[in-house]
């Protein structure tokens, strides 16, 4: 689709540019030409309680949030939510369990 051969380096190629290759678009249902849409965090922001994280969505896909309080070698992410159900836009997920200090790094995923 999207004008590109159908092929195995095709699907490891980054056609935009914008750091996920065609097959992690098609996964994320996102548009492989265009470097606009692609699956990534927006910003977090404070919420009361907790942290309020946002992220490019579409409502085609389910998506996974896991949250970090260090990046050390390998970095140990736990689940937040799952199944969160896509929108059209943004995706607001807000995360009552962060309060504290942090720091907080989140991880936004595709459901299987």
């Amino acid at each position: 689709g999207f004008g590109l051969p159908t092929s195995a380096a095709t699907a490891y190629a980054d056609s935009d540019g914008e750091g996920m290759n065609n097959w992690q678009e098609w996964r994320a249902n996102t548009i492989p030409t265009n470097a606009l849409s692609v699956l990534q965090m927006i910003m977090v922001t404070n919420a009361t309680p907790g942290l309020q994280v946002k992220w490019q969505s579409v409502p085609t896909r389910n998506y996974w949030l896991d949250r970090a309080t260090n990046l050390a070698s390998p970095p140990s992410f736990s689940s937040v939510a799952s199944n969160l159900t896509g929108q059209v836009g943004m995706m607001t997920y807000t995360d009552n369990s962060a309060t504290g200090p942090g720091p907080f790094f989140y991880r936004v995923g595709v459901q299987p």
